[in-house]
């Protein structure tokens, strides 16, 4: 019997080319698409689950923030029983000397002792608990071991920073798994610090570093947090309102939690995205199915005669089901096959194209066995369809020619109606995302930012700034230079700031007085600094328009903020993205910034660019000059949303084109059944544009349905979007109307390619059995 089942499955590929190469083209593509989001949402879900004691550790975060001091560890230390370790990271940018040349190392952290006995990162070479425990000791990912040291054992070799720091290699671990939302390169001994820059660096002053406490297995973490709180009460954050409180979060949930984890430094994922990309590999799913069973059916036309005959020969109604099955399975196997293939040779491509990012170090092999049986179970549910449709057919009706089909018309223009909807909500999607991401970048945000690059200094090249900045004036190509801390595209550092009561949260930046210039910033009230006034550097600030809304003042210019005389106002811009509110912003001048911004001319952008780099390297010869425009900072603020872009407008066309070969079958089925009508209207002389309006109809009014449905669905998902943005446009009728109009319009293109090809069938061989 099986036997049968692939010999009628081959004899029908071969009498149905066309329409088995469909439906295994639309299936492969569809678990293509499956195959790697599925990976990309496994992987995202995964994300710090690979640590054993996942479930015990927490990070410490306070008002939104995921830094903080690291004197925190020394005053919870054996203050409060429950917490088994407390662990903390610093991050440091490593330049090394190589052979007398500045490397940039990658990302390093300082780290205590008892890291690898908490975190699962594995170690290769080392003991767990004395690698980071004397001070220089240093710990190094596999890959950069033999970056440095080739084949040479690295333990016990030195590396030595730009400053002539000497660190000891103590161990080696394995690189950190992608699904990991700490990277690093290497880690050191957190008394490293203690050594190189004094007990200061252990104050409760600086908020940029980590702090995670590792809690025992019968603690309570609400309890916990508040022996955290009551520990530190006289060390957290103010604001208006009072102290900030200090939260815990589970390691397994920081991942997704960038809201809770400003400035961390850590990787952060979108679980709306994660969703959002789920719903959309679900969609193409039913897509596929939908496809298949309306091609199958189509396809039945062919075959109702030899499962008529077959019952006749006493095949029972079962055994054409299990054929169907049978044939579906074969089919979904076969993409599947090819789908996995197209996957291992071209994964890093396909990844870019889908915008998603699947790492290489992810057990694929024992994802694809669940898919498998997944893909198997597709196959089951979608043969049973056309199976049980073809069981039924009488035949008598079949051995006359009379299909018999009316009674299945309405559950296949439903399933059509599903398809287009789901096209249409997608296209209606992308067109509400595109014309906010164009209403992002098309927005005045208060600031020129065009043909403005920026790079960092080195504390060598700092210290001789003036030079620098009289050197590069020079070039008539270049219009301004300034130095700040900080620079746009980025986050602000942020701080409570003001007198008595009257404190907030504030935004905070330090710049020279050329900054307002370069990027065109207006001064509302006031003056901007200047060199001439002494007193600016160390005793003047700027506001910003909010700023003076939130302390309540109509004129601040001239009143005191702390230590500082308000001497000028600033017009509100977007400093940050367009999903916030402009904050307050407090602006210091400084004779020390260590980044440099460059606004040049458009013409000769590459030789200025040279000549930059040029005067660094005579001014400093070991400076290595990385530049980056400030509009592709601004761009990476919206890089979930640019990406989100791409990948509606991808997954649209895909959806799309899926959807347009069930509306091909669906056609053909119907071509089938008015085959004659179509033949005899020829024969009297019918045109070929009444033959399309004929068997057309139907098929536009299946859109108009499915968009009419889709325009409500469309707006309350994307108002639910839209309203992460504090700055944003109106969703108008004309995306619906394009949408409409574009759908309509290749329903009609792919109607006509069959009445193309059914217009030159002989009238004759249709008419013949008449």
């Amino acid at each position: 019997m099986f036997t049968h089942y692939i010999k009628s499955y081959l004899v029908g590929f071969k009498k149905n080319r066309f329409f088995y190469g469909i439906n295994l083209f639309g299936f492969s593509v569809g678990f293509l698409l499956l195959t790697i989001i599925f990976s990309f949402v496994y992987q995202e879900l995964s994300f710090d689950k690979f640590h054993k004691n996942s479930d015990t550790i927490y990070r410490i975060h306070g008002g939104g923030y995921g830094v903080t001091p690291l004197c925190f560890a020394d005053k919870l230390k054996n203050k409060i029983p429950e917490i088994r370790n407390v662990i903390r990271f610093k991050y440091k940018a490593l330049k090394i000397d190589k052979n007398n040349e500045k490397l940039d190392f990658g990302d390093i952290y300082f780290a205590d002792p008892e890291l690898f006995q908490e975190f699962s990162f594995k170690l290769l070479f080392g003991n767990a608990s004395e690698v980071l425990k004397e001070p220089y000791s240093m710990v190094i990912n596999k890959s950069k071991a033999r970056e440095l040291f080739k084949s040479n054992s690295p333990i016990g070799n030195t590396i030595t920073d730009e400053n002539g720091v000497i660190y000891t290699i103590t161990g080696i671990m394995e690189d950190i798994p992608y699904h990991s939302h700490l990277q690093a390169e290497a880690f050191i001994s957190i008394e490293t610090i203690r050594h190189t820059e004094g007990e200061d660096a252990f104050n409760c002053g600086s908020w940029s570093n980590l702090t995670y406490v590792c809690l025992s297995e019968r603690a309570v973490c609400s309890q916990v947090e508040t022996k955290i709180n009551n520990v530190l009460e006289n060390f957290k954050m103010r604001s208006s309102d009072g102290k900030m409180p200090l939260s815990l979060e589970p390691l397994g949930k920081i991942y997704f939690d960038a809201e809770n984890n400003k400035y961390d430094g850590s990787i952060h994922g979108n679980f709306q995205t994660v969703l959002l990309y789920l719903a959309i590999s679900i969609l193409i799913l039913f897509l596929v199915v939908i496809n298949y069973i309306n091609l199958s059916i189509a396809i039945s036309v062919t075959r109702i005669k030899e499962m008529a005959i077959r019952k006749v020969n006493g095949a029972k109604q079962s055994q054409i089901i299990k054929q169907t099955v049978f044939e579906a399975i074969t089919t979904a196997v076969i993409s599947f096959c090819l789908a996995i293939l197209l996957i291992e040779l071209f994964l890093p491509q396909l990844c870019i194209l889908l915008n998603v990012n699947v790492s290489n170090s992810l057990n694929r092999l024992k994802l694809y066995l669940i898919y498998f049986l997944g893909i198997v179970f597709i196959g089951l549910i979608t043969g049973l369809f056309p199976g049980v449709f073809l069981s039924k057919v009488k035949v008598i009706n079949a051995l006359k020619n009379d299909m018999g089909f009316k009674s299945r018309g309405f559950q296949r223009k439903i399933l059509l109606v599903f398809q287009l909807l789901i096209v249409a909500t997608l296209l209606n999607a992308s067109f509400i995302i595109n014309s906010q991401i164009n209403y992002v970048f098309n927005k005045d945000l208060g600031f020129d930012y065009e043909n403005v690059l920026s790079f960092k200094l080195t504390s060598e090249i700092a210290q001789k700034s003036k030079l620098l900045k009289h050197k590069l004036l020079e070039n008539p190509n270049i219009k301004v230079v300034s130095f700040s801390n900080s620079i746009l595209g980025e986050a602000f550092g942020k701080a409570p700031i003001g007198n008595d009561n009257n404190i907030h949260i504030c935004n905070q930046c330090y710049i020279d007085p050329s900054y307002l210039n370069l990027y065109d910033i207006k001064i509302k009230e006031g003056r901007n600094f200047s060199w001439d006034m002494n007193t600016d550097v160390k005793n003047a600030c700027l506001l910003n328009e909010e700023a003076c809304r939130v302390f309540g003042t109509n004129n601040s210019v001239n009143t005191k903020l702390e230590n500082s005389e308000v001497i000028g106002v600033v017009s509100d811009f977007n400093f940050s993205s367009l999903h916030n509110q402009i904050e307050p912003l407090v602006i210091y001048c400084t004779d020390k910034g260590d980044i440099v911004q460059v606004k040049i001319s458009s013409a000769n952008q590459k030789s200025t660019i040279q000549y930059i780099g040029d005067v660094c390297k005579i001014i400093s010869p070991d400076f290595d000059f990385n530049y980056e425009f400030v509009e592709n900072r601004i761009k990476k603020m919206y890089k979930s949303e640019i990406d989100l872009k791409s990948s509606f407008q991808f997954y649209s066309l895909i959806t799309f084109f899926i959807a347009l070969l069930g509306l091909l079958g669906l056609t053909l089925f119907l071509i089938k059944k008015k085959i004659k009508e179509v033949s005899i209207r020829k024969l009297f002389g019918a045109k070929l544009n009444n033959t399309l309006m004929l068997l057309s109809k139907e098929q536009i009014m299946i859109v108009l349905i499915a968009n009419t449905i889709a325009i409500p669905i469309t707006y309350l998902i994307m108002e639910k979007w839209l309203s992460n943005f504090q700055f944003r446009i109106d969703i108008g009728c004309l995306i619906f109307i394009k949408t409409l109009i574009i759908t309509i319009f290749l329903t009609v293109l792919a109607v006509s390619f069959i009445i193309f090809k059914i217009q030159k069938v002989n009238v004759i061989e249709n008419l013949g059995g008449e």
